[in-house]
């Protein structure tokens, strides 16, 4: 196959790309099966110190990281809709890119993975970059980042499962 535009052209002429596979039924079932089930498991947070593992409850007054996987990860989803978001990313993208923005008012939000990826610094440091809605570019450090890959190569991003299978 042949990559034109970051979309791949078969001998059949047709355009093969995550959006076109989502109109293949077949495709489309197989992952929302995969992403209704995940979404539908509970994240719980745990801490490990000392050789003893305990779970970390959530905590409404805070906002710990427990209260925003199990109760509210924002102030627009709640954790069934985030986790199928994240996982919708992972699946057709192979990224999922979770912010934790810092903020007296703790959120995760996720980003689009079409428009963010991991770049480095000239001291070696990793950032990524993402364009919103909006526009606006910016550069977010990697402490606010929770980065979800699948079938990675190279340990800084994930093959989508339709880019792996073109290689």
């Amino acid at each position: 196959p042949r990559v034109y535009n970051g979309w791949t052209k078969t001998k059949a002429k047709k355009r093969v790309d995550e959006d076109a596979a989502k109109g293949v039924a077949t495709a489309f079932r197989c992952a929302n099966t995969i992403i209704d089930d995940i979404a539908k498991m509970p994240l719980q947070v745990f801490n490990s110190f000392q050789g003893e593992t305990r779970r970390i409850y959530p905590n409404q007054a805070t906002r710990n990281n427990a209260y925003l996987l199990e109760r509210q990860p924002n102030r627009w989803m709640d954790p069934i809709t985030f986790k199928r978001v994240a996982m919708n990313w992972l699946l057709w993208w192979g990224n999922a890119y979770i912010w934790n923005p810092p903020s007296i008012f703790p959120e995760l939000f996720i980003l689009d993975a079409s428009q963010t990826y991991p770049t480095f610094d000239q001291a070696g440091n990793k950032w990524y970059a993402t364009k919103f809605p909006n526009g606006k570019e910016e550069l977010i450090p990697d402490a606010e980042m929770v980065h979800l890959m699948i079938n990675t190569k190279n340990g800084l991003y994930g093959l989508s499962v339709l880019e792996y299978a073109r290689e």
